[in-house]
């Protein structure tokens, strides 16, 4: 038996799949080998048994996104830790750890009984929990008293149960459990530590509310929320500690009587795409106040401020910025207020806002508005009534 330095080392395989905003199914996958020494007064320590390294370890990322960082390349444990997974959806997305693998040593009488990998996920800036293990069986000897532990079916999603969006860390660490005590692998006792952001998708030609697959029935945290395709999304909760942005790309998101959509902003329209994009209030008796800003994105197409009330009305509030064409309308009988600044100065252009259907009122005085040359169309039933420059 020959004396190795003793290693801070493991190997894991994790894999990650989720379906791509674009339709498409992504999948990372990383097997990866992780050390560092352990020194004492300026000597390495030398130990019975415990861990190692071979240095043929490597990670594997792989997604057929094309644009996940990391695709295609591979790391070995000084970029591993730290890692940074990318972008998964609410509820459909997934993030698989399989095992994890292990090698250990052992010399003079010294012995290795077993291994175990541990691992959390929490998010980040909350308290973390407690760790989660896996017993690691042996696999292998590898000769002169080396050994291999490896378990690769656990198959645990670490998305399972998590609704809240924003960023979250996932800790692991490795245990072998050795003549000479238990020895760890945990990056010096600081743990591995990869992150990933979560957020909400709904891509849906239907007609659903916020809880539908890529939603939640509680929308929460900082994390995007993006509406994909023809449908509308109903924001049915009230929502008040949600903080993260709205990306209308296609479809509608509204917003239903006592309902809200927290502090982000309402971004509508594919940016630079042609597309048809709304965002609505659907109180049908009016009284229902949307403080968000609306920034109307760049593009072609139609993009639309409304409000689907037969009587009353109701308010969207917030700040408009434009940087394309956009359409405002109510439903016959009721009435769209718009009480916050109307800006074409998000782009570089200037824009036009034409009043397509029922009453809209812009209660902002002349003075809250920054309009450069803005011309505001008035139709009712399809018949121009009037031209107003402001």
């Amino acid at each position: 038996m020959q004396n190795k330095i003793n290693l801070d080392t493991h190997n894991e395989l994790i894999t990650v799949s989720e379906p791509w905003h674009r339709g498409s199914g992504f999948t990372w996958m990383f097997l990866a080998l992780a050390g560092a020494v352990f020194f004492l007064s300026g000597a390495v320590v030398k130990a019975g048994s415990g861990f190692f390294g071979d240095g043929t370890g490597a990670a594997i990322f792989y997604s057929t996104d094309g644009i996940t960082a990391g695709e295609g390349t591979y790391k070995n444990v000084g970029s591993l830790n730290n890692f940074y997974y990318g972008e998964l959806v609410v509820s459909s997305g997934s993030l698989i750890l399989h095992g994890g693998e292990v090698k250990t040593y052992k010399n003079g009488g010294s012995n290795v009984t077993g291994a175990n990998e541990f691992y959390r996920i929490y998010k980040n800036g909350a308290t973390a929990g407690s760790f989660t293990s896996v017993g690691l069986p042996w696999s292998a000897d590898l000769g002169g008293g080396d050994q291999r532990w490896k378990k690769t079916d656990v198959d645990v999603n670490l998305l399972n149960g998590l609704t809240s969006s924003g960023t979250y860390v996932v800790d692991y660490y490795f245990s072998a459990s050795t003549s000479d005590g238990t020895q760890y692998m945990s990056n010096s006792s600081n743990n591995y530590r990869t992150t990933f952001d979560l957020y909400y998708q709904i891509d849906s030609s239907s007609n659903v509310n916020q809880s539908a697959t890529g939603g939640a029935s509680v929308l929460d945290g900082s994390g995007k929320f993006v509406k994909k395709n023809t449908g509308t999304v109903t924001l049915n909760n009230a929502n008040s500690g949600y903080t993260g942005n709205f990306f209308v790309d296609g479809g509608t998101i509204a917003i239903a009587e006592g309902a809200g959509a927290g502090t982000g902003a309402f971004n509508v329209g594919l940016d630079g795409t042609s597309s048809t994009a709304t965002v609505s209030i659907s109180d049908s008796n009016g009284g229902t106040t949307v403080s968000n800003q609306i920034n109307i994105r760049a593009g072609g197409g139609n993009r639309t401020i409304t409000s689907a009330n037969s009587s009353g009305s109701n308010t969207f509030s917030g700040n408009i910025f434009l940087d394309s064409d956009v359409n405002l309308s109510s439903s016959a009988g009721g009435n769209l207020i718009l009480s916050g600044k109307l800006d074409d100065g998000l782009g570089s252009g200037n824009y036009s806002a034409t009043i397509t259907a029922g009453s809209v009122e812009l209660s902002g005085s002349s003075s809250n508005q920054n309009l450069t040359s803005y011309t505001l169309t008035y139709i009712v039933t399809g018949k121009q009534i009037g031209r107003a420059h402001v």
